[in-house]
């Protein structure tokens, strides 16, 4: 093998299948938000926008917890999450949202369910004007 070739690493189909779910469900929620951003309402393309998450490092696909929020929310500020925070109990109410922020296992993933969220992400997308 060349000098600074590598080879790609393999990986199960139901981490390949989660990263196209995700990428769907990211691009319905960024579209969705028009690109104006849900922290700092700054106005921009929904392409350049991030999909805002209030918990970090949960594996879930669900769009309700989700937001476009700009880079500068999403990235330098760590997801902003206090006004997040604020913003998801103006839509949800306090106690749903202390639900969501308690622990939970990790998701195990099954073929069937990701092939099922992500056929149906794709009829979203595709109704999105």
């Amino acid at each position: 093998m060349k000098k600074g070739l590598r080879k790609a690493k393999w990986r199960p189909l139901t981490a390949r299948l989660y990263d196209k779910a995700w990428a769907l469900m990211s691009e319905i929620v960024r579209r969705v938000s028009k690109g104006i951003c849900f922290t700092c309402d700054t106005r921009g393309r929904w392409e350049d926008m991030d999909c805002g998450h209030f918990v970090h490092g949960r594996k879930d696909l669900d769009k309700k917890w989700y937001r476009g929020q700009c880079k500068r929310c999403n990235n330098w500020l760590g997801g902003n999450l206090g006004i997040y925070a604020t913003k998801l109990i103006e839509c949800y109410g306090l106690q749903e949202v202390k639900e969501y922020q308690k622990y939970h296992p990790p998701i195990k993933w099954k073929v069937a369910e990701l092939q099922a969220i992500i056929a149906k992400y794709q009829k979203l997308i595709s109704e999105i004007p």
